[in-house]
């Protein structure tokens, strides 16, 4: 057995392929994106509560179309999405673009980040977590630089 043929690569693959095939209807689900400015708002102030009001480095771990990133960018925050699926990546660079905001965006596996540890003040992860074909290895937090203020 190769490790392409392995049970977590299998289910990798599998993983990747459900979200790629959501990547068209991801925002306008009736749950996965932001549908009012009452939502938005909320978000915003869970969001500014979690992380505090000086910017971050953040790594939102499962980005999907970049709907936390792009609040978090909005906030003044210098974020980092990773997501396993190319189209949901291709969908939160062009929600950037559009907003001319600065997240960067960049596939990837959550289990398998190509970051250095340090590398990131705060961590979310709205779904990622929840679809990891391997949760045991998610990255739990990111160290810390600092406390926030």
């Amino acid at each position: 057995m190769t490790d392409r043929d392995s049970p977590a690569e299998t289910s990798k693959t599998a993983v990747e392929r459900y979200w790629a095939g959501r990547a068209d209807e991801y925002d306008s689900d009736g749950i996965s994106g932001i549908h009012s400015t009452d939502q938005r708002d909320a978000w915003l102030d869970r969001l500014r509560a979690w992380t505090g009001e000086h910017p971050r480095d953040v790594l939102d771990v499962g980005c999907g179309t970049g709907v936390i990133s792009l609040l978090l960018s909005d906030l003044g925050h210098n974020v980092t999405g990773v997501d396993i699926a190319a189209e949901m990546i291709d969908r939160a660079r062009s929600k950037a673009d559009s907003r001319e905001l600065s997240a960067g965006f960049c596939i990837g596996d959550a289990v398998s980040l190509p970051f250095p540890d340090d590398r990131f003040d705060v961590l979310t992860a709205r779904c990622g977590f929840a679809t990891s074909n391997r949760p045991s290895r998610f990255p739990r937090t990111p160290s810390r630089r600092g406390s926030p203020s």
